[in-house]
């Protein structure tokens, strides 16, 4: 279990002042983001124990989506994963990035 005092504190050392975090469960080791609130403003959109669905504005107006995931090394739990990015997909028309440890081949 995270403790987000311990987290403040480490990322204040880093010089971040802001962070987003979705606890592990079970295998799945969890996904922290970290900023600096005075660069860019972060929304998070979607917050589930596989991933995070944020977006990242700055002061010029322009945004993007971001998304971290820590995917299952289980086939069956990294194709509900799969079917909850699709369904982000389908309504997508902003740049998106997504990142992390996907634990998956595609070919």
């Amino acid at each position: 279990m995270c403790d987000s005092m311990k987290l403040k504190m480490t990322f204040s050392l880093m010089s971040y002042d802001a962070f987003e975090f979705v606890e592990g469960m079970g295998y799945a080791c969890g996904i922290i983001v970290a900023w600096k609130i005075n660069n860019m403003h972060l929304v998070v959109e979607i917050k589930h124990f596989k991933f995070m669905h944020l977006r990242v504005s700055f002061e010029n107006g322009k945004y993007w989506k971001f998304t971290p995931i820590y995917a299952s090394p289980l086939d069956g739990l990294r194709h509900e994963l799969w079917n909850f990015i699709n369904m982000i997909e389908d309504g997508m028309n902003d740049s998106w990035l997504i990142a992390s440890d996907f634990n998956d081949v595609i070919s």
